[in-house]
């Protein structure tokens, strides 16, 4: 089978869940026996019109798109009218019929024009697309209006408050997409320059800026993310959660839903050890929506009960101000170098508090399968792995300090849940062939 995967871009200069989950799949498939390529957004160039190039890879048939559409990422997107400007269509008809693959999947509409999408239907070849995040109907991508309630998507003149005073310029936009960009990334350089950018960004949502483009506007880029998603034929859906959301948005829609893993993932033996103190961890950054405050203050409803007899893990990013006594320890961002050290402790509890409707949530599985227990709110996808008592009411301290007091801590994982190999199987009967 020859499988045209769409999707960001490769680690190391892609990161995330949908970037990782996308390179492992391609590696698996190429270990399969597939035939598979990738194209991505890639650099803007003054001197040419959209055109597709090959790139040199050992692994994939790797392509890139010179003068894509811009990538909001999770920044937002103050100038609707960027990302939806039209393109000649010939470009991506000419490529498809040149590749010829036999089913299309897609990973996220970022950077992808919808004449990519209606040359691909024009031609008859098959779709899919992965609900990694709600970007189809939330240019914020998390489904959280600017109260922190959830939204329902598709909803223009929330799209106004929410994403006023945020996006990246347009400067940003060719400066982050730029070869430059991609080889200097992780430079001292551009490190303080993306924590000034979050900084800048936090300040920003503590106001109310005027909004920068009308509902109309962002009616017509519902509507043209609409229009590609049309042309799909089938939505793989990673967890319940994304199941049941992307069906209220898309009722008309086919769907299946499968589980997602990544490679790398061994099931080891159970550490817990109730003799010792409660080692707790949270694996999140600072944004609102990760939901760190709800697990502060579930920790001070525990210590009012009495039960203190545990230390709290912060990785993620630099929580030094939020450490309040010597129980709390700021461990800094997580990176692979560091997560070994993160599923040492003999007695370790992961808690994933999220506010926001995670599709799936990879650190829910990476936990389970290092031998920690876990417990996460009733919005994170995952959750499909644990008991019950296990899953607590998000936004609920009080919930979670039940949960934490109270958690099966004997819940094991199986192999074939995290097994690649497997899971490539699935995708290729239960979605390329349904």
């Amino acid at each position: 089978m020859r499988i045209l995967h769409l999707s960001l871009g490769l680690p190391p200069f892609r990161t995330g869940g949908l970037n990782r989950y996308c390179a492992d799949l391609m590696q698996q498939q190429v270990e399969d026996g597939q035939d598979v390529l990738l194209l991505y957004p890639g650099e803007f160039s003054f001197f040419t019109q959209v055109r597709i190039v090959r790139q040199k890879d050992a692994r994939f048939s790797l392509y890139k798109i010179i003068n894509p559409l811009p990538l909001p990422l999770t920044n937002g997107i103050s100038a609707p009218e960027r990302y939806m400007k039209p393109c000649d269509k010939e470009v991506y008809r000419s490529f498809l019929k040149d590749v010829k693959p036999d089913v299309i999947h897609v990973h996220t509409l970022q950077g992808f024009h919808k004449e990519l999408f209606e040359a691909a239907k024009e031609l008859n070849l098959r779709m899919v697309y992965t609900t990694h995040d709600y970007y189809p109907f939330c240019p914020l991508c998390i489904l959280l209006d600017s109260n922190g309630e959830q939204c329902t998507g598709s909803c223009p003149e929330k799209c106004v408050v929410c994403n006023a005073g945020r996006g990246l310029t347009q400067k940003q936009e060719y400066l982050m997409q730029s070869a430059v960009y991609a080889r200097l990334k992780y430079s001292t350089f551009f490190k303080r320059l993306r924590s000034s950018q979050r900084k800048h960004n936090a300040k920003r949502a503590q106001c109310t800026p005027a909004p920068q483009a009308t509902a109309d506007a962002y009616q017509q880029l519902l509507d043209y993310y609409a229009e590609m998603m049309r042309c799909i034929n089938l939505i793989h859906a990673n967890s319940e959660i994304s199941l049941t959301t992307y069906k209220k948005v898309y009722p008309e829609f086919r769907y299946k839903m499968v589980p997602i893993t990544h490679a790398g993932l061994k099931c080891k033996a159970l550490k817990n050890d109730r003799e010792k103190p409660l080692d707790i961890s949270f694996l999140g950054g600072m944004d609102a929506f990760k939901g760190v405050d709800v697990l502060f203050h579930a920790l001070e409803i525990l210590d009012a009960r009495g039960f203190s007899d545990w230390n709290l893990w912060l990785y993620g990013a630099d929580f030094t101000e939020l450490c309040r006594d010597k129980r709390y320890h700021n461990m800094g961002r997580f990176t692979k170098e560091n997560e070994a050290e993160v599923w040492k402790h003999p007695n370790h509890l992961l808690v994933v508090p999220s506010k926001c409707m995670e599709t799936f949530s990879f650190v829910v599985l990476e936990g389970l399968a290092n031998g920690a227990s876990v417990v996460c709110s009733d919005l994170v996808g995952a959750q499909l792995y644990l008991p019950q008592e296990n899953i607590f009411r998000h936004n609920d301290a009080e919930s979670l300090a039940n949960a934490i007091q109270n958690y099966n801590y004997n819940v094991k994982i199986c192999e074939d849940a995290v097994s690649m190999k497997k899971h490539s199987k699935a995708i290729t009967e239960d979605i390329y062939r349904i």
